[in-house]
């Protein structure tokens, strides 16, 4: 079986962020006077610390929301109230998935692979990485969806990946896990045994000794090549 990540591997998650704190520096512009970039750095810091510490469990989901968005005004001595952080909090994510968008290579790799059983394997809120797949219409691709906030244990914890293996009732050494994380993603899937793939997009270095055990890739559109190299898939599939 052949699982993906969701974000910054189908989802272009990181233009959705940024574009999302456009907006909402924009409208907020008096109590934030600072630059776009430097704007930037801080929303996607809180929003990266914020997330980290709900898959941690050490906040609930709502809870997160409301750290994030207080200890940004906190930053310009502006003290809200929770019930504010969180109405501002879900302006957040509306900005923010305003301006989701699938990366170009994906509908095509997932098509190529049409019949093949795929899943997929996502930290994050089950509700919102769902819908991710369903506003672009991938859900159909995929037969096992499995998502930290209803498995109760995130990546990179080879329990995640075990799950999913056993959902689809497949051993782990037969699947292949893809994802833009080295550590997060392909690292923690080959340590639980499965075939792990980094999606390295943005042509970032990494020590050899890091890719060891793992194949990388710069575009879903090398898959194919990388899965009939590992044999997973023969080379008479017409593909």
């Amino acid at each position: 079986m052949i699982f993906f990540d969701i974000d910054n591997t189908l989802l272009d998650h990181d233009h959705a962020m940024v574009q999302g704190a456009a907006v909402f520096q924009q409208e907020f512009a008096e109590a934030f006077p600072i630059s776009t970039q430097a704007f930037t750095a801080r929303w996607v810091s809180l929003a990266d610390q914020a997330y980290r510490r709900y898959l941690r469990g050490d906040l609930s989901l709502q809870e997160a929301r409301i750290w994030r968005m207080r200890t940004l005004f906190q930053s310009v001595g502006a003290d809200l109230a929770p019930a504010d952080a969180l109405g501002l909090a879900q302006h957040a994510i509306d900005t923010y998935s305003s301006h989701w968008r699938l990366y170009p290579d994906v509908r095509p790799c997932l098509e190529r692979m049409t019949g093949l059983p795929l899943g997929i394997i996502s930290n994050g809120h089950a509700q919102q990485q769902r819908e991710k797949l369903e506003v672009f219409d991938l859900s159909d691709f995929f037969t096992i969806v499995c998502i930290s906030s209803e498995t109760g244990v995130a990546k990179p914890a080879p329990a995640v990946f075990t799950r999913a293996c056993r959902l689809g009732g497949v051993s782990a050494d037969a699947c292949t896990y893809i994802g833009d994380q080295l550590e997060t993603d392909a690292r923690a899937a080959a340590r639980a045994g499965m075939n792990g793939i980094w999606l390295n997009r943005q042509g970032a270095k990494a020590p050899p000794a890091d890719l060891e055990q793992i194949s990388v890739i710069t575009s879903l559109d090398q898959l194919v090549y990388i899965l009939v190299e590992s044999r997973y898939l023969s080379v008479n599939r017409d593909l």
